[in-house]
């Protein structure tokens, strides 16, 4: 059930059902089609993560001694953000002012979501292409609330 109209319709948690990336007639699933999400929304902050099902345990628990190879493996394999966002209702985005990310370069960037409700799901569409290995991709995330 979607809140009523008066409060954000974006607080709350969300959870991640699909990730599609597009590209000229391409589709791709770039973390697996069976991926794990969630997303969090408070009156003023946004927290994501998302990963893939397909996740290996390190060979060490001493998060220090992880060996290289396997880091480089499993880095592709999530995504995980944190700051504040602003929206905009009239042009349907939502800006993701990132204070913190896996990625230091995305760090200060701004990600800037369409956004949509569909069957009280939330939809979100990137505004601009996201490069993966040199090629351009948009993406569209379908979540599901949860509480």
């Amino acid at each position: 059930m979607m809140p009523d109209s008066n409060r954000n319709q974006f607080v709350g948690r969300w959870q991640l059902e699909s990730c599609i990336g597009k590209s000229a007639d391409k589709n791709i699933y770039p973390i697996g089609e069976n991926p794990f999400g969630m997303l969090t929304y408070t009156e003023r902050y946004v927290m994501v993560f998302i990963s893939s099902a397909e996740r290996y345990k390190f060979s060490t628990n001493d998060v220090r001694a992880v060996p290289a190879e396997q880091i480089v493996a499993d880095f592709p394999k999530f995504e995980t953000y944190c700051g504040h966002y602003e929206l905009d209702h009239h042009k349907k985005i939502i800006s993701h002012f990132i204070e913190n990310s896996k990625i230091p370069n995305q760090i200060g960037t701004e990600f800037r979501r369409y956004f949509s409700f569909r069957d009280e799901k939330l939809v979100l569409e990137t505004t601009d292409s996201l490069l993966l290995n040199g090629e351009p991709w948009l993406f569209e995330l379908v979540w599901s609330r949860q509480e």
